[in-house]
């Protein structure tokens, strides 16, 4: 049962993405207790972290928020650094969305960054970067940034089960080398240009085999719909386009919503736009 209901967790990220999200509901239910039946850790964190994409789907942020808060605390259980900074960025979106506490999305954020920073994961540091920039823009400075890595600890830790002051000083002994991080993150953050100057002309040609993609398949296009389905769960492992996956899944899955729009930074809204333009808003539904 264990094993067979490893693959069946498979389905769950395409029944999001095509619109199923009742189906998406159950499974995860039913995947969620056999892996707490089984004490599996590792696939609990997992179904928990996409049941809170599949509350984000359904526009239920606070709930989005509280099943990542849940996954994070499992996350640290068995501490993977890649994996609990996938967390931290995911529950600081989420927080985000809800527009719950800044101070509290913040730590998440900058956690995020401290620990991709910290392991040499560049890829993603650039994605969470881009991220906190944007929300910087946003607030107009009204969110006040921790300038110092105690205080990002003493927040983070605020969420239960959050042990972030042993994992840096597990990664980085040297207090001196993360203060340093923090203060490296906090300066290309703000020096990261905004909207009209970041290269969003850049990103849309680049995307543009994607969102012709896109609207090919929601024309009917088969092979142009299995191509999206393997590209997209290939970048939704990545922190820099993670987001940007999940709502283009559930633009092919048939959503036009402006909600689609919420939380997403710069880049990633030009690139909604676009897509969402090239499919027209009143286009009816195809199969």
């Amino acid at each position: 049962m264990h094993e067979v209901t490893s693959f069946r967790f498979n389905d769950a990220d395409p029944l999001i993405r095509l619109g199923r999200l009742g189906e998406a509901d159950r499974l995860l239910r039913e995947c969620q207790q056999v892996f707490e039946d089984h004490r599996d850790v590792t696939r609990l964190a997992r179904v928990l972290s996409t049941r809170a994409t599949l509350e984000d789907a359904l526009g239920h942020r606070e709930a989005a928020a509280d099943f990542e808060r849940t996954a994070l605390r499992l996350r640290y259980a068995r501490p993977e650094p890649r994996d609990i900074a996938i967390s931290h960025h995911n529950l600081a979106t989420h927080l985000w969305r809800a527009d719950a506490d800044r101070g509290e999305q913040r730590a998440h954020r900058l956690a995020a960054a401290l620990i991709c920073q910290l392991t040499g994961m560049a890829h993603d540091l650039a994605g969470t970067q881009r991220a906190l920039a944007a929300e910087m823009r946003e607030d107009g400075g009204a969110g006040a940034l921790p300038a110092a890595v105690a205080e990002v600890v003493r927040v983070a830790e605020q969420t239960d089960g959050v042990r972030l002051g042993e994992l840096i000083a597990a990664l980085e002994p040297d207090p001196r080398v993360v203060e340093d991080a923090l203060a490296q993150i906090l300066r290309a953050a703000a020096d990261l240009p905004p909207e009209e100057d970041a290269g969003i002309a850049g990103h849309l040609e680049r995307w543009e085999p994607v969102i012709a993609a896109i609207a090919a398949a929601r024309h009917g296009d088969q092979e142009a719909a299995a191509e999206l389905v393997q590209f997209l769960d290939e970048i939704a492992q990545e922190l820099d386009w993670a987001v940007l996956a999940g709502v283009l899944r559930r633009i092919v899955g048939g959503e036009r919503d402006d909600r689609l729009l919420d939380g997403l930074d710069p880049v990633d809204s030009a690139i909604v736009r676009e897509t969402l333009s090239r499919i027209g808003r009143g286009d009816p539904q195809r199969p």
